[in-house]
C-alpha cells in the first residue's frame, strides 16, 4: 500500500495532478490498449515532467479525427 502512495505522489509532484486524471479516465474507459497507453503516458510524462499534458493535447489536437470529436463534445 505504501508504494502505491509514492506512485500517486509522484504523478502529483513531478507531473500533475492532470495527469493522474487522464491517467485515471484512460484506465476507466476498458480500452485494450489502456494498460500500454497508460505506461507510455507515465514514461513519457517522467522524463517531460509537467509540460506533458499541454504537448499530448497539443498533439491530439493536430489530428482532425480527434480534433472533431473533442469540437463535438463540447457542442
Amino acid at each position: 500500500m505504501m508504494m502505491l502512495y509514492y506512485i500517486y505522489d509522484g504523478i502529483i509532484n513531478k507531473i500533475s495532478k492532470e495527469a493522474l486524471t487522464n491517467i485515471m479516465y484512460a484506465y476507466l474507459s476498458e480500452h485494450e490498449n489502456a494498460g500500454k497507453y497508460i505506461f507510455e503516458y507515465l514514461r513519457f510524462g517522467f522524463k517531460v515532467g509537467k509540460e506533458v499534458a499541454a504537448w499530448i493535447v497539443e498533439k491530439l489536437l493536430e489530428d482532425p479525427e480527434i480534433s472533431s470529436r473533442i469540437e463535438a463534445a463540447k457542442a
